[in-house]
């Protein structure tokens, strides 16, 4: 009990008032993501291009939401990474959508392990609301990750289904962290 309450006073109580007051925003942000997730499930072989499309908004409107609930942290350095390698790998994802499946799921799987191990890492070392639900999804993106570096000659449909559950899972989880956010109001 100790640990925790430490963990939870080191946070400021303004900045959670802050961002219980935009739960709306961390909602729809989780409800964007997600439904992205769905659809690139869906409607996994409309193309390379339209898939790298949906992939990198996936990962950009994750990258903002993990950059807007920062302030929830105690150390909101560890979010901001994360959105940032988010954020980054969609502009490049946009920037060069014609890059090849291999390459694609290369970049996608260091992505992943990058992302999971930062959201592992910031669960366990500063325990955020959910921040089981943070770990669980860090080892699911460090697993993935791995899976995608292993056989980059995976097909497009095993590619899209994978990052469309891992879009979906991020967006729920951001959907029950702003909720649980709209309860502090």
């Amino acid at each position: 009990m100790g640990s925790s309450f430490a963990a939870e006073a080191s946070v400021d109580p303004e900045d959670i008032q802050a961002a219980a007051r935009r739960w709306w925003l961390l909602a729809l942000v989780g409800a964007v993501t997600a439904v992205l997730g769905v659809i690139v499930i869906i409607r996994p072989i409309a193309g390379v291009v339209a898939l790298a499309i949906f992939i990198a908004a996936g990962f950009i409107i994750s990258g903002i939401g993990d950059i807007i609930v920062a302030g929830r942290w105690p150390r909101p350095w560890v979010p901001v990474v994360w959105g940032l390698i988010s954020l980054g790998a969609g502009i490049v994802t946009i920037v060069w959508p014609s890059i090849t499946l291999e390459i694609l799921a290369i970049v996608i799987g260091i992505l992943l392990i990058l992302r999971g191990a930062i959201a592992a890492m910031g669960a366990l070392a500063d325990k955020p609301t959910a921040w089981g639900l943070w770990l669980v999804i860090g080892l699911l993106e460090i697993v993935v990750g791995v899976a995608a570096i292993a056989w980059p000659d995976i097909t497009i449909l095993v590619v899209a289904i994978i990052i469309g559950i891992d879009l979906l899972i991020a967006g729920l989880i951001e959907l029950v962290i702003a909720f649980q956010l709209r309860s502090l109001r």
